[in-house]
């Protein structure tokens, strides 16, 4: 795991080989459910991190980062 949802976006990251795979919990209040949904994959060249900060409600990440493979 390289950021984990609900994380404070503090640094910057740029995938300089292989790959990452982006996903966001998905809670279903009525059901009572939280399941894990698959968002994209970065490769090389793209980046992540405090650039999210504009984008994210207060700076707090709402997906998570994981090596790909």
């Amino acid at each position: 795991m390289i950021i984990r949802e609900g994380h404070v976006a503090e640094n910057f990251y740029m995938i300089l080989s292989g790959s990452a795979i982006v996903t966001k919990l998905v809670r279903d209040d009525n059901a009572g459910t939280v399941e894990l949904k698959f968002d994209r994959i970065l490769s090389k060249g793209d980046s992540f991190g405090v650039s999210m900060l504009t984008t994210y409600h207060w700076g707090f990440l709402n997906v998570n980062i994981c090596l790909g493979i």
